[in-house]
């Protein structure tokens, strides 16, 4: 379904091409480029991983919207990306991308000599298009405008990304359990929100 794993670079690699380069910024259609045959994986990773650090409020809820069209495409089972002009022409702050590349090559340099082809079971039509929609959820509660939301979300759409870009089902068990813990944790705040505001007459009542 998809092609994984027959370009020769590493994840350092392909980041540094495509963030550490001159210029004011740089295109979502320069990234998809640079990134070759590996787009789906390595795009997911470059939208998502940065999202685990601090970014200016509605960086999340940018960068998740062309993660959700990556993830229904996925769900589709297509084997090309495509993505509307609108967010292929969206261009990111090189400055502000120099920064996340200095931050995050250490230590992906290091994840990816643990990264390896394992657990190929875990890879298919069915299995990525499970991935799918769990990438379209996360991509979605990454959207929303909580305070520190956006962390667990990235941190599960970067281990899927790691896992698809290696074939490394270690990595996409990972993201399934850190998908899990998602729902878990935003089932619990929207539950508390709800109960909250469905007492508030009642509150205001009793005063």
């Amino acid at each position: 379904m998809l092609n994984h794993g027959s370009s020769p670079r590493h994840l350092t690699t392909l980041l540094a091409h495509c963030l550490v380069q001159p210029g004011d910024s740089v295109s979502v259609a320069e990234l998809l480029a640079a990134c070759g045959d590996r787009a789906i994986g390595s795009l997911l990773l470059l939208l998502a991983a940065p999202n685990i650090l601090p970014l200016p409020p509605g960086s999340a809820s940018i960068m998740s919207i062309p993660i959700m069209f990556m993830a229904v495409q996925l769900v589709l089972g297509r084997r090309t990306l495509w993505l509307p002009r609108r967010v292929l022409n969206h261009r990111f702050d090189r400055t502000q991308s120099h920064v996340v590349a200095a931050r995050l090559l250490p230590w992906l340099a290091k994840l990816e000599r643990l990264l390896k082809p394992r657990l190929n079971w875990l890879f298919g039509r069915v299995q990525d298009r499970l991935v799918g929609v769990a990438c379209l959820g996360l991509a979605i509660l990454m959207f929303l405008p909580i305070p520190l939301g956006n962390l667990l979300p990235a941190l599960a759409l970067t281990a899927f990304a790691l896992g698809l870009m290696e074939r490394d089902g270690l990595l996409t068990v990972f993201g399934w359990l850190l998908t899990a813990i998602c729902v878990v944790v935003f089932a619990t705040l929207f539950g508390s929100l709800w109960l909250f505001f469905r007492n508030v007459p009642l509150l205001i009542m009793g005063s």
